[in-house]
């Protein structure tokens, strides 16, 4: 095949026109969920603005968005002493600043930056809040997702911009509105298949014996006192079938891509999975499945299929 029939078949992937309704859809779910969570977040994080220095050392993504204000050498982006820290009035600042962002985001009043406001935001008020020594991740897919929204045509739809511009986008498609849905689903499938990886790489087939996933549902389900959590960790059979699917899940969702019909199995079952976790484990992964909005096609949902230029 030549390079130019790869360069076209590439392109006509991630730039096939898509379907506008589709992108805004997924960017009130989405923008919508990762509002209702930072609403969630706000004691956790306002409460880093009280904690002592010395447990202060702030992520070199938090250097790097304070650059102006912190700057103290070259190696202070990465391991120096960091010389910004944001007080308390100024973190209750940049939380309502982010909420009222994330709410024209939502609602679509000068979507594009609004959107591109709120992922920077949030991005950074999470940042802080793990520059304490607790790091997590669920929190970076739906950044992520955000800023990609940003970069794409969404707003043109459902959106006070629209009807601002009284234009009717319903039917409309465009080259650019597909590919940040096409990234986002490529993410879900990489996170998945490292996940899977490094359990194999850390534990190898031992992983899938029943005994670590009990392991780690005891832990959380007694720091967290959850009732069922605790019960599971005591059903070794149930828990290795889990350990099992959990292996396979993550290891075989990229097949998803490759025949996109899967996702009517595999989405119910990320779903089924991710909420699981949250009532064994109060692990935070219920916002992975409103992202799991990004692999259904919204616009032939509801029936608008005409194609306009």
């Amino acid at each position: 095949m030549s390079l130019a029939r790869l360069w076209q078949r590439w392109t006509g992937y991630w730039f096939r026109p898509a379907p506008l309704l589709t992108l805004d859809v997924c960017r009130v779910l989405i923008v919508g969920n990762q509002l209702w969570e930072l609403l969630g977040r706000y004691g956790f994080i306002t409460s880093r603005a009280g904690l002592p220095e010395a447990l202060y050392d702030p992520l070199p993504v938090f250097r790097l968005l304070t650059l102006p204000w912190g700057w103290n050498g070259w190696s202070s982006l990465l391991e120096g002493p960091w010389l910004y820290r944001p007080s308390a009035a100024l973190v209750d600042w940049l939380f309502m600043l982010a909420v009222a962002v994330g709410v024209t985001a939502l609602i679509g009043v000068y979507t594009r930056a609004s959107l591109m406001a709120f992922a920077l935001g949030s991005l950074l008020l999470q940042a802080l809040a793990y520059s304490f020594g607790d790091h997590h991740h669920p929190e970076a897919l739906t950044i992520i997702t955000v800023a990609l929204l940003a970069l794409s045509p969404a707003g043109r739809t459902l959106s006070v911009d629209a009807w601002h511009q009284r234009r009717t986008w319903l039917t409309a498609r465009s080259p650019m509105a597909g590919w940040p849905l096409a990234t986002v689903q490529w993410l879900f499938a990489i996170v998945y298949l490292s996940a899977a990886g490094s359990k194999l790489a850390v534990a190898g087939w031992d992983w899938m014996n029943g005994f670590t996933l009990q392991y780690h549902l005891a832990v959380d389900a007694t720091h967290n006192g959850v009732g069922l959590g605790l019960w599971l960790s005591r059903q070794h059979a149930l828990v290795q079938a889990l350990s099992w699917m959990t292996i396979l899940f993550e290891a075989t969702f990229f097949l998803v891509l490759l025949m996109p019909r899967l996702r009517w199995v595999y989405l119910p079952l990320g779903a089924a999975f991710h909420i699981g976790i949250y009532f064994a484990m109060h692990a935070p992964f219920f916002p992975w499945v409103v992202l799991y909005a990004a692999f259904i096609p919204w616009a032939s949902v509801a029936g608008f299929r005409r194609r306009v230029s």
